[in-house]
């Protein structure tokens, strides 16, 4: 259960419940709170009501304070850290992009890192067998093999270079990135570029 939810509950069940034996601990804390809170405020003459409502709130913020800080976390990525007796659970989030990472330190109560879990997540993958395609100038046609587990589209890049086309501008899988080239009758290399992205 998620800690502000847990606080929301705890919160409900001390209005409900005020007066009980159950709620002592509390009440303890709660007369503690009112003398301190007295010592400050009391001489702003508020009436009871308002005095008891800020005392109410005061007490509350408390617990939900106590109950964020003992809540699991996140990183950045959507890794939960559960902790349990003796056991660590790590849940991860579907990963719909590229390959990632995440390190889980375990402390001891005194905040003594006692080890660290690599953990690696499988992604998205668009891995060219070259990241350069080199050409004649009379050479009409260019290719490399892609590796791939997702679907990929081919897009030209910023210049938007009219000297070829992408004949595979998409696909699924492994596959191949095929380039239709025109032949280059001038005296300067041509140089573009290709971007492969997942869709």
């Amino acid at each position: 259960m998620r800690s502000d939810i847990r606080a929301l509950i705890v919160s409900i069940l001390l209005f409900l419940l005020w007066g009980t034996v159950l709620t002592y601990p509390f009440r303890i804390d709660a007369d503690l709170i009112c003398e301190s809170t007295e010592a400050i405020v009391g001489k702003l003459g508020l009436p009871a009501i308002a005095f008891a409502v800020i005392v109410l709130f005061i007490v509350m913020g408390i617990t939900c304070a106590a109950l964020y800080l003992g809540r699991d976390y996140t990183l950045e990525w959507g890794v939960n850290v559960k902790t349990g007796n003796g056991t660590v659970t790590v849940l991860a989030e579907e990963n719909a992009s590229e390959l990632r990472y995440a390190k889980v330190t375990v402390y001891d109560r005194n905040k003594v890192a006692m080890a660290t879990v690599n953990f690696t997540q499988d992604g998205v993958q668009l891995v060219p067998a070259a990241y350069e395609i080199r050409a004649g100038y009379d050479q009409l046609s260019a290719s490399v093999d892609l590796t791939a587990n997702a679907k990929w589209q081919v897009v030209k890049g910023p210049d938007e270079a009219e000297w070829f086309t992408i004949a595979t501008p998409t696909g699924e899988g492994n596959g191949t990135i095929k380039l239709t080239l025109t032949q280059n009758d001038g005296t300067a290399i041509r140089k573009s570029a290709i971007l492969v992205r997942n869709v």
